[in-house]
Parts: structure tokens; C-alpha cells; sequence
């Protein structure tokens, strides 16, 4: 062979050596033929006839000057890249990947030259599993021969399907390992240009299983499972507390600007100044973490007000004495168990949701938004910037395992133990020269460095002091411990606790009883979405139907249509479509149209059309039946 070949084998080696082991075997018994035997054949795994054939592949240059295939098989002869600019074709082939997150799975049927590939590993990130599966050995041979691709193979997830070395079973397999409900929504799978013509009934029946297996997820596990993630069956119980809601805008009025805030996380430096805290009471504005109120209750510090965000956050985490009652900085679809148990103010604020909205906007009340950055940390944060406070003290940000700790002692144990940090990521600290972080404290690390420096541009006179005596170095911070920092900032006393309790609801009088109307409605709304759902359900049947007598009529086919979209317009309209919609997001699969090379005929896309209206309308159904039930146990009893 050559060396390019040696090279991409090593790499290949390393990722899977059955497949190595598997090429090697072919190539050795390629080169012990004699030049008068015939050639071999390729055979094709999802030929299940287990026939043979001919292709020939060549290399030519492309007008741009650029390697590429050329294959012949029998009559047939395509370029795989095209022939006039084959860079050009991969890259608009591949723009939708740049915007993949790293969960998703990608999925090709043909490697081709490579260009294709390479492509996509440059939009999309390292953690992005890809795999690969080619039909022909000798196009895959000639690709290990003529094509570099060992960066790709060592810096991305990408794993190969070759020929008859790998089974229909084992794909299946593959599939069940990569594809599940949580990444189901960004499973992505592509026919490359030119597969089609030389691999028609391989190429179908490989998109069939894959497709099948999004089937098989989506109505195997029906939307109770989707409910499983419970965020808008959250949102629902939690609409409750919308009649008497405060904005987080509204503290504005309250807290004075020139008073710092103090926002404390639950690091494990917090042990070190906990108690210098109560030299701060009625001086800051004293903001916690969840996780944090706990340790400062016990220290004999109560903060002005704390934040949850999250929506599985365990309510043991605030029951304390007293810490019902402090007001709360919360999110709509944050812990239910949590909102339930507090008995004190709270304050929403934006989060984009049309249901939540929508009286808002009716009543022409601002409904501002707000930064969360991910953590109850963040987002206390971004409340004393948003509120307009000039001066913010980060107190227990370790954003680090500082002692190998990851929290305080007192938020989740009396006592936190310590980890080994053996093989962590390790970033700048305050104290120590570099600390051990775990991958969701850097995301929030790198929140605070980008969102301060976009904060004091806006608002120069902003000081930032990272009092937290340990952990993980804060771009645009100043670091100073927490006694110098209290004694330099806290030297004005306010009683907050009298202005925030004095906060008005958002909603009073009339508006009140406009808001507590609307949420009661929320029942009938899901339920007519439920109906009209069956009846698009019905609609598509037909299309179903007529595609089986492979008699379509054009204009009845596109009336159906018609009358499909005026139905989907109506269902849109409602602000509650938004919660369905949210709920079976990992459905749109469904809804993808696959990237062919061709098109089919009217009855093979009326037929594919039906097949996913017919499944996407009864999960909507079951979904806003679902919603339904849930509307009824919450909003329909609001008051």
C-alpha cells in the first residue's frame, strides 16, 4: 500500500481493531490474486439476498483540482464528490451540523472520498459521536489510500461499518447504545451524494432501520415518558402562584443601589467565613443558593431572599425553621415540591414561555427577562446586576473541589467528605496556583468570565469582589476576603426585609380575577387541541389510504392538505401549543425530512407523509389528554 494507507490503519486500529483485522484480511487476499482471476466482489450487508457486485473506482481530479472518486458499476458512472467544485458541495451539504449540540449522534450511510466527513467533524464538536457506515470495501480501501483522515479519527467519536463485517444485528445494536430519549430530538442521518444511484435497496433499507428506531422510541415510550422530564407538567402546578406573583423588576423599587449584594453559593470555602455573614445582615443585600440556606440558618444568618431554578431540586434542601418564609427568586419550572413548601414571596421573571406570557401582554404589564447562567448562583447573579446594585460580593463561588470538597458542610451532609480530584480538569485559583473543577463548574466559571466582562462594558462603574476564600479564579473580579470586603462595602444599615415583604403583586384587583379566568381555561384549551389533533389524525389517514391504491389524485391530495395546515394554524394560535410542543420535542424527529440526493414519487412522499402525521397526531393526543389531566389537578382549582 502507501503510506497515507499505513497512517489512517494505525489510527483505525486504535478505535476498532475488528474492522483493521477485517480490512488487512481483504487487502491480503486482493494482493495474492493473480491477474487473470476475477475481481472481487462487494457484498452488502442489507442485501439479505446475499448477492454479488462489480464497481470499479477510480481517482481523478475535480476542475477546482481536487481528488475525487469516480465509480463505475455496471452502466452506471458518478462522481461521488461531483466533478466542477467538490469542497463547495460538502460544505453547504454540511452546514446544519455546525449547530449541534454534543449530545447528538450523527449517522452517514457512505464515507465516499472522505471530503464529506471531514466536513462535518469541522462543525461539529469533539464530543458529537458519528458513525459511518460504508457499503463497498474497495470505495473504503480507496479512501485509506488516497485520503488522509487520522486527525479526524483520533479527535472526534467516530466509529465505522464496513461491507459484510459488520451485521444488521450489530447496527442495531449501535443504534440502542447512541440513540435514546434524551438525545433523540439531534439524531441526525444522511444518504451521501451518489449512494443512492449505485446502493438504491441498501441505502432505503439502512434508513428504515434507523427511522424504525426513532419509531420504536417515540411509540414504545408514548409521552408519558416524555412526560418523565415533568418541566411542563412543572410549569402547570407552578402557574398557581401567577395571580399573586411578584416580577423581580418590581425590587428595583426597593433595594436601594448604592447597598451591595452579597451572593453566597454552598462552596466548600464557605466554611472558612461563614460566620463573618452576620456582620453583613442589614447592610447588603444578602442573596443564597438553595443549597446554601441551610448552612447560613444554622450559622444564625438569614438572607434576604433565596433562588431555586432547578426542577428535581430536593425540597430536605430548605426545610429549616423559618426559611419557608423567605422571599424567593424562583423559575416557573423549577422544583415543585420546593414552591409548594415556601410560604414566602415570589419572584418570577421571564423565561419565554407564551402561557406564562400571555396575561402579561393582555394587560400590558412588562414582564422583563433575566440571565440565568445555568446555576441558583448564576442567576442571584444576574439579579443584583439586573436590579441595578453596583457592587457584588461573591461569597462560597468555589466553582472548584476546593480540599477535594464539592459543597459546605451542611447542604447535602453534616459532614462533606473529600474526593479524590486525581485526574481533574485543573484551572487558575484564588488562593492556590491551579484547583480541581468538574466540567459543570468550569460551565459556570466560564459564565461568570464572559458575562461580568459584557456587564462592567455596560456599566463601568460595576465592581465584582470574589470573597471567596478558595476555589477557582473569576475573570474581572477583585479578590479580597470577606471581612475586609464587609467592612469596606456593607456601612449603610436598611431594613430589607420590611421593603421586599412591601413588594405588591403584579396582578390586583380586576387583573387578578382576568389571570385566575385565563388559568382556569387551561383545561378546555388542552382538551380542543387533543381533538383537533385526532382530526388531523384522520386527514392523513386518508392520504394513507388513497397512497395504497397508487391512484393520487393531485387535487385531492393537495385539498387534504389545505385542510391539515388550517387545522395546524388553528393549534398553533393557542398559547398552550407551546407546552405540548415543548413536551414532545424529541418527536420533531418525526417530523425531519431526511437529506436525499433525490426525490421520490407523489405517492412514496404522500405515504411517508402519513406514516409521520399519523404518529405525530396521536402522540399530541395522548400529550394534551396528558396536559389536560394535569390542568385539571392544578390551574382549573387556582383562586
Amino acid at each position: 500500500m502507501n503510506r497515507i494507507y499505513d497512517n489512517n490503519i494505525k489510527a483505525l486500529e486504535k478505535i476498532s481493531k475488528k474492522s483493521t483485522d477485517y480490512i488487512r484480511a481483504k487487502v491480503e487476499s486482493f494482493e495474492n490474486k493473480t491477474q487473470t482471476e476475477p475481481r472481487i466482489n462487494d457484498k452488502h450487508t442489507f442485501d439479505e439476498k446475499g448477492m454479488f457486485e462489480e464497481i470499479e473506482v477510480d481517482v481523478e481530479e475535480s476542475f477546482t483540482q481536487e481528488k475525487i472518486f469516480k465509480v463505475r458499476k455496471g452502466d452506471l458512472e458518478l462522481y461521488l464528490s461531483g466533478k466542477r467544485n467538490p469542497n463547495a458541495l460538502a460544505e453547504k451539504w454540511t452546514e446544519k451540523f455546525a449547530e449541534l449540540p454534543r449530545t447528538s449522534f450523527v449517522i452517514m450511510f457512505g464515507l465516499g472520498d472522505g471530503r464529506f466527513l471531514r466536513e462535518v467533524c469541522k462543525k461539529i464538536g469533539k464530543e458529537v459521536r458519528v458513525f459511518v457506515y460504508e457499503p463497498s470495501l474497495k470505495i473504503f480501501i480507496k479512501c485509506l489510500e488516497e485520503v488522509d483522515l487520522t486527525e479526524i479519527i483520533k479527535s472526534h467519536e467516530i466509529s465505522f461499518g464496513i461491507d459484510n463485517n459488520i451485521s444488521f444485528d450489530e447496527i442495531k445494536e449501535i443504534l440502542a447504545r447512541n440513540i435514546h430519549m434524551d438525545n433523540l430530538e439531534f439524531l441526525r442521518w444522511y444518504v451521501l451524494p451518489g449512494y443512492f444511484q449505485l446502493y438504491p435497496g441498501e441505502s432505503k433499507q439502512f434508513l428504515e432501520l434507523v427511522r424504525g428506531w426513532g419509531d420504536k422510541l417515540l411509540t414504545f415510550h408514548g409521552t408519558k415518558v416524555f412526560f418523565a422530564n415533568v418541566a411542563m407538567g412543572t410549569l402547570l402546578y407552578n402557574a398557581m402562584y401567577l395571580p399573586d406573583c411578584r416580577m423581580t423588576t418590581q425590587l428595583v423599587d426597593v433595594i436601594p443601589r448604592n447597598l451591595p449584594a452579597i451572593v453566597v453559593a454552598a462552596g466548600p470555602s464557605l466554611n472558612k467565613n461563614i460566620s463573618e455573614l452576620k456582620k453583613a445582615k442589614g447592610k447588603a443585600f444578602i442573596i443564597a443558593a438553595d443549597t446554601a440556606v441551610k448552612p447560613l440558618m444554622k450559622a444564625g444568618i438569614v438572607p434576604d431572599m433565596y433562588t431555586v431554578v432547578d426542577a428535581v431540586k430536593p425540597v430536605e434542601l430548605v426545610q429549616y425553621p423559618g426559611a419557608e418564609r423567605i422571599p424567593l427568586l424562583t423559575s416557573v419550572i423549577s422544583s415543585q415540591a420546593v414552591l409548594a413548601h415556601q410560604t414566602g414571596l415570589k419572584f418570577f421573571f421571564n423565561e419565554g414561555f407564551e402561557f406564562i406570557n400571555k396575561p402579561f401582554d393582555d394587560l400590558g404589564i412588562p414582564f422583563d427577562e433575566m440571565s440565568m447562567g445555568g446555576s441558583v448562583a448564576t442567576a442571584s447573579f444576574a439579579l443584583s446586576y439586573m436590579i441595578g446594585l453596583n457592587t457584588i460580593i461573591l461569597v462560597g463561588q468555589d466553582l472548584a473541589l476546593t480540599g477535594g470538597k464539592s459543597h459546605v458542610d451542611g447542604a447535602f451532609h453534616e459532614k462533606e467528605e473529600a474526593l479524590d480530584t486525581t485526574g481533574y480538569m485543573m484551572v487558575p485559583g484564588n488562593v492556590e496556583k491551579e484547583v480541581p473543577t468538574r466540567p459543570d463548574f468550569k460551565k459556570y466559571l466560564d459564565w461568570y468570565d464572559y458575562y461580568i466582562e459584557g456587564c462592567k462594558e455596560h456599566r463601568p462603574q460595576l465592581t465584582v469582589i470574589n470573597a471567596t476564600e478558595g476555589g477557582a479564579k473569576i475573570k474581572g473580579t477583585e479578590v479580597m476576603n470577606l471581612k475586609d470586603a464587609i467592612e469596606k462595602y456593607c456601612t449603610e444599615s436598611v431594613e430589607l426585609g420590611e421593603r421586599i415583604n412591601s413588594v405588591p403583586p403584579a396582578f390586583e384587583g380586576a387583573n387578578r380575577e382576568k389571570v385566575v379566568e385565563y388559568l382556569r381555561s387551561t383545561e378546555a384549551g388542552f382538551r380542543k387541541i387533543a381533538e383537533d389533533a385526532l382530526k388531523q389524525k384522520k386527514l392523513y389517514q386518508k392520504i394513507d389510504k388513497m397512497a395504497d391504491t397508487g391512484r393520487m389524485s393531485t387535487k385531492e391530495y393537495e385539498k387534504l392538505l389545505v385542510k391539515i395546515k388550517k387545522l395546524t394554524k388553528t393549534t398553533i394560535k393557542s398559547p398552550l401549543y407551546e407546552l405540548v410542543d415543548d413536551t414532545l420535542i424529541d418527536a420533531s424527529l418525526i417530523l425531519q425530512k431526511e437529506l436525499l440526493v433525490e426525490e421520490g414519487s407523489m405517492v412514496e412522499e404522500a405515504k411517508e407523509l402519513a406514516r409521520k402525521g399519523i404518529i405525530y397526531m396521536d402522540l399530541m393526543n395522548e400529550c394534551a389528554n396528558l396536559l389536560a389531566d394535569v390542568a385539571a389537578d392544578s390551574v382549573s382549582n387556582v383562586k
